[in-house]
């Protein structure tokens, strides 16, 4: 659950326009700026594991702002508090994801980013694999036109879209699903292990490219070799006909 309060904004974020988490024992917080030409707006967020209501129980509004003030009292992080203060919750967000569609594109549409595979939040790679589709759809349409007239270039390329990224997106998206999520409130040494292994990670820049090698894979490479591979041409792995 979150908001956007009316908070003059630290001035690391002023300076430095980034997120700010904090994992304590009885969950996360966030925060961040909205814009750089706001100073006196501030975006909040808390994150914690409970079970989906039943379809159509109204959610006690009420109940849930005490929860999150529960959560996060003593807390000492100076806007933790001041987000505190003046939150007041009137919008409970669930987590859902995006199971695998059987193709991303047909008849000249393709979808990209969230709308073909939204990816759970803890995999940190829903707006990269965004920009990595887009990527890989330029450079696929621009091969594509140069052989073929544009109706079957698009095509072609809807069907390569889903041959060389799905299985890169379906398999950072199994990574993140195969995370638990921990019970809260966490023990005094789940805690250190917790603080321990985020300080490993941060000290290790190999183990933050862990969710499918993020900093490993160039859309150019891959377009290259399934070009190479196929020669061109759609696979029709599932009895796609190009339309004439």
């Amino acid at each position: 659950m979150g908001g956007f309060i009316e908070a003059a904004l630290p001035q690391h974020l002023i300076d430095d326009p980034t997120i700010t988490f904090i994992l304590g024992g009885t969950g996360t917080f966030v925060y961040m700026g909205v814009s750089q030409a706001d100073k006196n707006k501030l975006l909040y967020a808390s994150f914690w594991d409970t079970d989906l209501p039943p379809r159509g129980q109204q959610i006690d509004f009420d109940k849930a702002t005490l929860e999150l003030h529960k959560r996060h009292a003593g807390w000492t992080d100076p806007f933790v508090e001041v987000c505190l203060r003046e939150a007041k919750v009137d919008n409970v967000w669930p987590l859902f994801v995006l199971k695998e569609l059987p193709y991303w594109g047909r008849y000249g549409a393709i979808v990209l980013g969230d709308a073909a595979h939204a990816m759970h939040p803890r995999s940190g790679q829903g707006t990269s694999q965004a920009f990595e589709d887009a990527h890989t759809l330029a450079l696929l349409l621009s091969e594509h036109l140069k052989k073929a007239p544009t109706d079957q270039a698009i095509a072609l390329t809807e069907e390569a879209m889903y041959t060389i990224r799905g299985p890169r997106v379906h398999g950072i998206q199994a990574k993140a699903m195969a995370i638990k999520e921990p019970q809260m409130p966490l023990s005094p040494i789940m805690l250190a292990l917790t603080y321990t292994m985020f300080f490993v990670i941060t000290k290790l820049d190999s183990l933050l490219t862990w969710f499918g090698g993020a900093d490993n894979w160039k859309a150019e490479e891959a377009v290259k070799k399934y070009l190479t591979d196929t020669h061109g041409e759609a696979p029709s792995s599932r009895g796609y006909v190009l339309p004439s």
